[in-house]
């Protein structure tokens, strides 16, 4: 009897191709684990959101600190509850273009404004406009507590006064 090239007889002990049954159920375990933890990062979002925005508010005001010192004029972080963004005035007219290299961030209304949508179900406190002077301190250089609430549990970020270095709490 004639034998087709590379198919052996049942019963041989080579090895057939393939996965084996455990291999395939060890695969099928680790996709689980993998999309259970997927989807509880998924289902709670919030917490994520919260300090992401968290991070935002403090590049920003470090940015405007430090834009203030570079170009040696007033730079206005604004706080609202809708976004926080970066102005050349207290009435935010006149709005700081993002740096080079980054994009205008999309929900704020202008691409060319260097700012921060505010997540829904997050809240900011206080609202209020801090100026930047051109040394870096804020004017009036009193301290200023920014809590960021809608997570686990709320966030904060200090300015300090005098020097308008930001730090966490």
């Amino acid at each position: 009897m004639k034998r087709l090239p590379g198919v052996e007889a049942l019963g041989s002990d080579s090895c057939a191709p393939g996965f084996t049954v455990v291999e395939l159920v060890i695969v099928m375990l680790v996709i689980g684990i993998l999309s259970a933890v997927a989807i509880s990062r998924f289902a709670r979002q919030q917490p994520y959101d919260s300090m992401e925005f968290l991070n935002a508010v403090q590049s920003l005001a470090s940015f405007a600190r430090s834009t203030a010192v570079a170009q040696r004029r007033d730079v206005y972080l604004q706080l609202t509850s809708s976004h926080a963004g970066l102005c050349w005035d207290a009435s935010c007219s006149s709005p700081v273009a993002p740096p080079a290299g980054i994009s205008g961030v999309t929900g704020c209304g202008d691409a060319l404004w260097f700012c921060s949508k505010t997540p829904s179900e997050i809240s900011i406190s206080p609202t209020v406009t801090l100026d930047f002077t051109p040394s870096g301190a804020l004017s009036p250089p009193t301290a200023v507590t920014i809590t960021i609430s809608g997570g686990d549990s709320p966030q904060s970020l200090i300015v300090e006064g005098d020097t308008g270095y930001v730090h966490g709490s």
